[in-house]
């Protein structure tokens, strides 16, 4: 049994949210010996199968969150529970998709996917059998051979998912993962990442500066405010209904809504930290 079917078995055995962050603050040091409070006090839970959505103005500390859930930054204070078990190291039960893909360049797409199995000590034959089935499901059956400079930035991504699903994560962690596209190609990728969805229920903490594709995607959107000091300022549940088309909801009449509803609570944080980052552009000028 590979280590992480073992990894999901407990998760399963495990009752409360698949992730909890309670009263979470991060500094970082800066130059000079001083410190910059990047979240303050930041509080939410994710239902299991949730698929929650968070957004906010840029350098909000959107990917910093993430990070945290992912194990790979500590809280300065406060404390991150995944499947109520504190997370002191690695989340063993998240897989990270990041917005720039990171396959390696010299291995094929068939190659990409099995390195997490492998990792896991599978056996290459069946790293190889789970591959090649991922990867069909991505819809890239018969690319297995391909590098990444010979596929499109969309199948990129495809290879990526299937990469980050293949070793059975109980959460996935979505950093702006599909900005990069054009839109066609986005809408694609979103449509397939809610049948995937559908199918394997994970929990999904998908960060993104889009709120159309926040309400198209969720369950519910966390808004944050500007930083420093982030912190959360509001959630909302998505009630549109499902399975959804990315494009055929956006006409829903009740999408409007929810979208004017978010955007007057954003839209004030979105203006503050543009003026704030203009201010620390002019300070820098005339410094």
């Amino acid at each position: 049994m590979g280590r992480a079917v073992r990894d999901l078995e407990v998760a399963s055995d495990q009752t409360g949210p698949a992730l909890a962050l309670e009263e979470v603050s991060r500094q970082f040091a800066i130059a000079g010996g001083a410190t910059y409070q990047a979240l303050d006090r930041v509080s939410f839970a994710v239902a299991r199968g949730e698929f929650l959505a968070i957004v906010g103005p840029t350098g909000c500390g959107k990917s910093t969150i993430l990070s945290l859930a992912a194990g790979l930054l500590r809280p300065t204070s406060g404390r991150i529970l995944s499947f109520n078990a504190p997370l002191e190291r690695l989340n063993r039960q998240a897989a990270y998709l990041f917005q720039q893909d990171v396959l390696l360049p010299w291995k094929t797409a068939l190659e990409n996917v099995m390195l997490g199995p492998l990792l896991h000590r599978w056996p290459r034959g069946r790293a190889a059998e789970e591959a090649r089935r991922w990867l069909a499901r991505v819809g890239l059956a018969g690319f297995e051979d391909r590098f990444p400079h010979q596929l499109s930035g969309g199948m990129r991504k495809r290879v990526a998912l299937a990469q980050s699903l293949i070793v059975g994560p109980a959460i996935l962690l979505m950093d702006e993962p599909f900005s990069a596209l054009d839109v066609q190609t986005r809408e694609l990728m979103e449509n397939d990442l809610l049948t995937l969805w559908q199918e394997e229920r994970k929990t999904i903490v998908f960060v993104t500066h889009d709120l159309e594709e926040a309400i198209a995607l969720s369950d519910r959107v966390l808004v944050l405010a500007a930083g420093p000091g982030t912190r959360v300022i509001g959630t909302h549940a998505i009630t549109l209904p499902r399975p959804r088309d990315v494009t055929e909801v956006r006409l829903h009449p009740a999408f409007r809504e929810v979208y004017r509803t978010i955007w007057a609570q954003l839209r004030g944080e979105v203006l503050r930290a543009y003026a704030d980052q203009a201010g620390a552009r002019a300070r820098g000028g005339t410094a």
